[in-house]
């Protein structure tokens, strides 16, 4: 019997503080959260300020079958504060098969992936890349990106084993700088449930009365605002339905009010929305469709609160996806390229922010979500699942899901 691989996956699937006292057996503490969004704060931050960092980074510890004794998973720049950069890579040469790098829009000139440079150059074992992806480009295609970033594509693309990317887009341009060995993948978080992935229904006959959405609620005031742009969308597709909207990253965007008394429910997850009256706008929500606010810190509880609505349409693309994680529709609405090109990668129903929202748009997508709508979104995404598999299968890793999917009927 083939031992399963030891893998290093190179950024922690859930939230735990590290412990890091030099002493094996013993674990960090999961963050807390109290009765305050302040208190998510520790949680939030280790997300990379984003929590839906969470749904892509977890998502190659559910698809690989791994040693449970033998793999692990680290925060770098966590590792690097206590220990040298010489005893980590030589620990990781020594002990693991494999390094797994699950990442997202890093392709960008802010980027500073010097430590992650100096750590991946050094290391003799198999490494993969998957979900890279593309912040932006100028008109021209051309890519604008950081030194320590440009050898990250650079060496991934000579001597990794997987260097995949999350898009077309991005698999273009970076063939256009000279990438031989780029492979438009999607993002990892697409294949990790691929049963519901790609069995959810349409909408129900009378329309959906439950829309689970998630923007940036922040950015709610001025001409082209995107949170009143996908109020109007939603609207627009789904008038009358009631909404329940779930933050991401734009929950601490003041620090006025964070530490409130009962501003934050940790049982249901539930930010108060007399708070969110106050801090995003000026005392009244003015959508009355919006009737409740979260804020999750694991994915489990966030799937099981979005099986409760009957479809997704928001401006946050993880957001959709662990709504059909949880078997249900998704609309994804985009303004830009990051977003188009992750929906575009599976057919995903989507909407540009910009188009006109009238009753041809409304027609679009409930064409999109019908029975022929469907069956082309079910065999893209069985297509690229099928891709997945076969990627990781050539570079010699085996998963605990099924090898392939059949094309539907």
């Amino acid at each position: 019997m083939t031992r399963s691989k030891r893998i290093l996956f190179l950024r922690p699937p859930a939230l735990q503080h590290v412990f890091e006292t030099p002493k094996p057996f013993f674990q960090g503490m999961i963050p807390r959260a109290g009765d305050t969004v302040g208190s998510l704060w520790p949680a939030h931050r280790m997300t990379g300020s984003n929590s839906g960092n969470l749904i892509h980074v977890e998502s190659m510890t559910r698809i690989l079958d791994y040693s449970a004794d033998g793999s692990a998973s680290i925060s770098l720049h966590t590792v690097l504060r206590k220990r040298s950069m010489d005893w980590l890579v030589d620990a990781v040469n020594a002990n693991f098969d494999v390094l797994v790098f699950s990442c997202a829009n890093f392709i960008r000139p802010e980027t500073d992936f010097s430590k992650e440079y100096a750590f991946l150059c050094r290391l003799t074992i198999p490494r993969i890349i998957v979900g890279a992806g593309i912040q932006h480009s100028d008109d021209g295609g051309e890519l604008v990106i950081s030194d320590s970033v440009r050898k990250v594509i650079d060496l991934a693309d000579a001597e990794f084993e997987i260097f995949g990317v999350r898009g077309d887009i991005t698999a273009e341009i970076l063939a256009g700088r000279g990438a031989r060995n780029v492979t438009s993948l999607g993002c990892p978080s697409f294949y990790a449930f691929p049963r519901n992935m790609s069995s959810f229904g349409g909408i129900p006959q009378d329309g959906p009365s439950r829309v689970l959405c998630a923007g940036y609620m922040a950015r709610n005031a001025g001409g082209g605002a995107r949170f009143s742009a996908l109020m109007e969308i939603i609207n627009c597709l789904t008038p009358g339905a009631a909404m329940s909207y779930v933050f991401q990253n734009e929950l601490f965007w003041k620090e006025d009010g964070l530490y409130e008394e009962n501003s934050y429910d940790q049982v249901r997850k539930e930010v108060s929305r007399d708070w969110v009256a106050r801090q995003f706008f000026g005392g009244n929500i003015p959508e009355p469709g919006l009737r409740s606010f979260h804020y999750f810190d694991d994915t489990a509880s966030w799937r099981l609160f979005a099986a409760g609505h009957d479809i997704y349409i928001g401006d946050r693309i993880h957001g959709g996806v662990i709504a059909m994680q949880a078997g249900r529709p998704a609309v994804i609405v985009y303004k830009d390229l990051r977003v188009r090109e992750l929906a575009e990668k599976i057919s995903l129903p989507g909407v540009d922010m910009r188009a006109p929202v009238d009753e041809a748009l409304r027609g679009r997508l409930h064409e999109a979500l019908s029975p022929a709508g469907l069956r082309r979104f079910r065999t893209t995404y069985t297509e690229a699942y099928n891709t997945f598999m076969d990627t990781l299968d050539k570079a010699g890793l085996k998963t605990v899901l099924p090898r392939r999917l059949d094309l539907p009927a």
